[in-house]
């Protein structure tokens, strides 16, 4: 409820909010070229009637525009930029799916280099990097991979693309003896619920109902070769949901 303004409170409150418009007038005004205007909704009304060219924007604009990247660290071959792209698996251009010779997989073995020898854990669109890396580290021991969209199968036993269209599940090649690698080490691959076995209407399930069937066949044919592979899916250790 509004204070009455005849009441004490309200005529103090009445002064406080006329002293509040008079300070955003004067930033408006006479803050200078590089002030920025802090108005309330109750006199967003002197930004229209203030000419001054001290007014460049509105309080959210304002917000919007202030630089997260200081000036002069922003840009190409900028260390801000640099460290930026060293959290992320680099997607810009493109994605690094055959053979172990891109930046992204010369950079894992870089960094297994220094690390030494480790279990290497892979995301979804991360695992074809694990797989390619695992074949060109002699430091990665064992591979745990979660829901990876990617496999790679030997070039003298290519299964043929799961599916059709934008959901296709396609292998991706490399040398008998680049996936002999493979055999190697343990691996493990883990998927969650709700991956029909027959198929989905859903354009965003389908795509995982065609993963998951190369991914069997791809830990099938390294266990032929020796391997030491397993997948499970949550509902196959009880968990639902």
């Amino acid at each position: 409820m509004e204070p009455d303004d005849e009441s004490p409170f309200g005529r103090k409150s009445t002064e406080l909010r006329r002293q509040r418009g008079a300070i955003s007038r004067r930033r408006l005004i006479g803050g200078g070229t590089g002030a920025v205007a802090t108005i309330t909704a109750r006199s967003s009304s002197n930004v229209a009637a203030a000419s001054s060219p001290a007014v460049r924007c509105s309080p959210r604009r304002a917000l919007t525009t202030r630089r997260q990247i200081p000036a002069g660290k922003s840009g190409i071959g900028s260390s801000a930029l640099d460290q930026f792209f060293r959290r992320i698996t680099i997607d810009t251009g493109p994605q690094e799916k055959i053979g172990t010779a891109g930046v992204v997989t010369a950079g894992g073995v870089g960094l297994m280099d220094r690390i030494g020898d480790n279990v290497l854990i892979t995301h979804s669109a991360s695992g074809i990097h694990g797989w390619l890396t695992a074949i060109a580290s002699r430091h990665v021991r064992g591979v745990f991979s979660y829901e990876p969209t990617d496999y790679v199968f030997p070039s003298d036993a290519m299964p043929g693309p799961v599916g059709e269209g934008v959901v296709t599940a396609t292998p991706r090649p490399v040398s008998p003896n680049e996936f002999a690698a493979l055999t190697r080490i343990p691996i493990h691959i883990q998927f969650s619920d709700h991956i029909p076995a027959s198929g989905s209407p859903y354009p965003r399930v389908q795509p995982w109902v065609n993963r998951l069937v190369l991914a069997n066949r791809m830990v099938a044919l390294i266990n032929a070769r020796g391997g030491d592979v397993s997948l499970t899916t949550l509902p196959d250790m009880g968990i639902h949901g």
